[in-house]
Formats: C-alpha cells, structure tokens, sequence
C-alpha cells in the first residue's frame, strides 16, 4: 500500500504543478496582452510611414526600423501542384511541404507562381538596436 501512496503522491503534486504553471501561463499572456498590442500598432504605423516614404528602412537614434517581406506558400490542389511537379520534374520543390524558397525562384523565373499552390506575403518591420 506504501509504494501506491507515493505514487498517488507524486500524480497529485504533478497534476498540482501543471495547473499552477497554466494558471500562470493565463496570468502571463494577459500581463503581456497590452504591451504585445502596442507593439503589433507601432509596427502598422511604421509599416505605414516606410511604405508612404518609400523605404525599406529608416534610422533613428534609438535603432533602425526594417521593413521585412515574410512569404508563405501552401498547396490549394495537391493534385494539380503534383501534376506540375512531376510532369516538369521539379523535385527541389518538395520536402515534406512545398519548397518556399524553391517556388519564390520558380516565380522570379517564370513571372507567375506554379498552378495548385496558395502564394501569400506580407510586410512586417522588425525593430534593430
């Protein structure tokens, strides 16, 4: 009966622990939720100022604000995207997801994105020091 007791023990004061780390987890993402907030304004009006000047940075005496381009790629249609792939042998397009890097080029080449893929981008800033 002793060795169920500790084990017993040691499942409460885990499953006590693992509350206690969620508990402050919440407190944690609701502190941060105001400054996060402020930070994603201060990156829309920057991104807004960079696009008006026409810029893709700007240096201030306090670091330097750079406008940052992110792409994600995802497959719309499997079956056509593979069509594609293998009809014209685009092997470097696959991992275990579509190639990012290997489409951007396939774009840059050819002026249109491959068929069957879901191309997006968007502007950030990232703020240096």
């Amino acid at each position: 009966m002793a060795i169920k007791t500790r084990f017993d023990q040691i499942a409460s004061n885990y499953i006590q622990l693992r509350d206690a780390k969620a508990e402050m987890e919440r407190e944690h993402e609701a502190a941060l939720a105001p400054i996060k907030e402020a930070m994603r304004e201060a990156e829309q009006v920057m991104l807004d100022h960079l696009n008006q000047m026409g810029v893709n940075s700007l240096r201030t005496p306090h670091g330097t604000i750079t406008k940052a381009k992110k792409t994600s790629v995802t497959v719309g249609d499997w079956d056509i995207a593979w069509n594609h792939i293998h009809g014209n042998q685009l092997w470097h397009f696959l991992e275990h997801r579509v190639s990012k890097a290997a489409v951007e080029g396939y774009i840059n080449e050819h002026g249109e994105p491959p068929p069957g893929l879901n191309i997006s981008s968007i502007y950030t800033v990232q703020f240096r020091r």
